[in-house]
């Protein structure tokens, strides 16, 4: 009787297990997406440069990816997307797209749109993933949309993650787009890197938080940070995420906010203005107050490898002025 009361729960569990692995996918050059067909969790790969059709993944997919979600705030009550009891996602594919449907409750329901993008010509294609939320309670309310994401490919460098002008950021930080010049941000491993041009979204998020990722997961809609803060906690060590969060808005009964998120493997080639000389003054950024000379030196360094990879990001003057200040802060000995 004990045997086959054994063999009955491992039947379920295998039969549970097989559930959720049935999976919808999309290819696009390098990248691989992946829904589950009975969560709406989502994962994102990237081609391997050993073996055949070998593909890793650019987060955390352990579980069938259920440590990253997108999540609604609906009348103060936050509700994540997953599966509910009696509430599982309607998934559909047509080849091109792979579109999630969530209703938490009768108040409200979300469409969730996963699509490739063409970056440009010689770029490497981006994930697009809209996210809609449909006002159906019948009377208006306020709505708002966040996502975490469970990153760990900087985590084994040490560098969590980098933007276009922070070559490190490795404890917790919250940036306000809207503020910050920053307009991307990555978490980068030896051999593959994932980036989210967040500059360039439809709706900016008006907060970007990085922190240990059980700090992420709170009850709060937009957690508590203390800045310099490790990414260790009890229970998780060495555990970076990152959440986005977009504003609020209220909606009127049947009417829709839509909020578009990117991401891909590829860091955004920079424009030049006019005259040649970046946009953005990248030596004044890189020696900004508060720097020392170690964190000056790491910046130059990681902007001038960037340039060495799309050497079409910057101009001829802007390498001239990065390369000076290398050799000025290298032979500053003194400075700190």
């Amino acid at each position: 009787m004990i045997k086959r009361f054994a063999l009955a729960i491992a039947l379920a569990c295998l039969a549970s297990l097989s559930a959720f692995a049935a999976k919808n996918e999309l290819l696009s050059g390098t990248l691989k997406l992946v829904v589950y067909s009975d969560t709406g969790g989502f994962s994102l790969y990237r081609l391997s440069p050993v073996g055949k059709n070998r593909y890793e993944p650019l987060f955390d997919d352990r579980n069938y990816s259920s440590t990253s979600w997108f999540s609604v705030l609906a009348g103060g009550r936050i509700f994540a997307l997953v599966p509910k009891a009696g509430r599982k996602p309607e998934v559909l594919a047509d080849g091109s797209s792979i579109r999630v449907t969530f209703t938490p409750t009768d108040d409200f329901q979300v469409v969730q749109t996963f699509s490739f993008a063409d970056s440009g010509e010689g770029s490497s294609p981006t994930l697009s993933i809209s996210t809609a939320v449909e006002n159906t309670s019948g009377k208006a309310g306020e709505f708002a949309v966040k996502a975490l994401i469970d990153t760990d490919l900087g985590e084994d460098n040490g560098i969590h993650f980098r933007t276009d002008f922070q070559a490190r950021l490795s404890a917790e930080t919250s940036l306000d787009p809207v503020v910050n010049r920053d307009s991307w941000i990555a978490s980068a491993g030896k051999d593959s890197s994932l980036v989210f041009p967040f500059a360039s979204w439809p709706v900016k998020p008006e907060r970007i938080v990085i922190a240990n990722w059980e700090r992420l997961k709170t009850l709060s809609w937009i957690p508590s940070t203390v800045e310099g803060r490790s990414f260790n906690t009890v229970y998780s060590v060495n555990d970076s995420a990152l959440l986005f969060v977009w504003p609020m808005a209220n909606l009127s009964p049947n009417k829709t906010l839509t909020v578009t998120m990117t991401l891909g493997d590829k860091m955004p080639t920079a424009k030049a203005s006019p005259s040649g000389v970046r946009a953005t003054d990248a030596a004044t950024e890189l020696t900004s107050p508060g720097r020392t000379r170690n964190e000056v030196i790491e910046g130059i360094l990681a902007r001038i490898a960037e340039i060495e990879q799309n050497p079409n990001s910057a101009s001829d003057t802007e390498l001239e002025q990065l390369n000076a200040l290398l050799d000025k802060y290298l032979s500053d000995t003194g400075a700190q």
